[in-house]
């Protein structure tokens, strides 16, 4: 599930790789497979497009979550879930784009109450509970194993699993609310009784949304006009179970507020490849920067630089070859905790 690994929906058409299989003892042997054959979604196709318009819509409404937390919550869904099995842990993936698309925006709704300071939630936190769901609420059984195409390394990966199809989802709602009771530490008993009632309007509200950024729309741009009634009752819902810290009303600044731009103020980084970045060193360290973790980074970022340097020569892009470049360097020398210092850049 990742700008870096997303729920990765299946192509229409039927890809197969050949592989080295073991044979025997000390035998291989090469065989041509079919594979789930998976495509990368971008940020566009979840709210994490939008953070500063939900920011927004949500102020508008009386819940003001706390800026960085609340992109925490929105782009964990963007890193490499996965879900437990008898050897180890499989990476998950979706198996429709369209359910991709669901799954994302369904565990970045239910991650709202978390996204207020008061709740010290971070990006390895929201992951936690949404692996959590993934392993209780779904578990390996509703999963199939499959070999997968990865286009983000061009490799085939065999520690895939494919999700059920998200409607499957529904019938969990009452079992996911129980793993968020004990997940919300930071929300008073009371309102926890309307956890359950939080989730349903969380699944309501994905079809919706789902619909309109398949189509390539802002989400935010169809509630503000008055078109998402869904959610309206979602907020409602919200701020039911949402820490008496989020339910502010916004601050108006005052014309006299408002900061002078500055010569002496520090430069804004391309939040896009400050956010990549991020992303991929963060899932790096939650995979607890295995050796296949740090190939799999390194060749993210060797693709964006790749990329990038076939554009034109601007400002922008020199500075997110900077960032790249800087990134590649410290996983080589494996020097990870300066990746607190790329974090003081937000």
């Amino acid at each position: 599930m990742t700008n870096n690994g997303e729920v990765l929906p299946q192509r229409k058409d039927q890809k197969k790789v050949k592989v080295e299989k073991k044979k025997g003892w000390f035998g291989k042997e090469v065989e041509e497979i079919p594979v789930f054959d998976a495509e990368m979604l971008n940020e566009r196709h979840t709210l994490l497009g939008e953070k500063r318009e939900l920011e927004e819509a949500l102020s508008k409404r009386g819940i003001v979550p706390t800026k960085k937390t609340l992109k925490d919550a929105l782009n964990h869904t963007h890193a490499e879930l996965s879900i437990k099995v008898n050897d180890g842990y499989h990476f998950v993936f979706a198996p429709s784009k369209e359910d991709a698309i669901k799954y994302n925006i369904f565990f970045q709704l239910l991650s709202l109450p978390l996204a207020h300071k008061s709740s010290r939630y971070d990006f390895s936190d929201f992951i936690y509970t949404t692996e959590r769901i993934l392993n209780t609420a779904i578990g390996v059984k509703e999963t199939e194993r499959r070999w997968v195409w990865d286009p983000d390394i061009g490799k085939v990966d065999d520690l895939g699993r494919i999700l059920p199809p998200f409607e499957r989802i529904k019938d969990k709602i009452g079992l996911i609310s129980i793993i968020l009771e004990s997940e919300f530490d930071h929300i008073p008993e009371n309102k926890k009784e309307n956890l359950e009632e939080f989730v349903k309007a969380a699944a309501q509200l994905v079809e919706r949304l789902a619909q309109i950024k398949a189509r390539g729309d802002k989400a935010t741009k169809h509630i503000e006009a008055g078109e998402v009634p869904e959610f309206e009752q979602f907020v409602e819902v919200l701020k039911k179970v949402a820490p008496d810290e989020m339910l502010q009303k916004a601050k108006v600044k005052k014309s006299s507020d408002v900061k002078k731009p500055s010569s002496k103020e520090k430069l804004n980084l391309p939040s896009d490849a400050l956010l990549d970045v991020l992303s991929i060193l963060q899932a790096l360290e939650f995979a607890d920067y295995s050796e296949k973790a740090k190939e799999k980074a390194l060749q993210k970022l060797s693709s964006a630089i790749k990329e990038l340097s076939r554009e034109k020569p601007t400002p922008e892009n020199l500075f997110k070859l900077g960032l790249y470049a800087y990134a590649v360097e410290l996983i080589k020398r494996g020097e990870f905790s300066r990746a607190e210092e790329i974090k003081k850049l937000q």
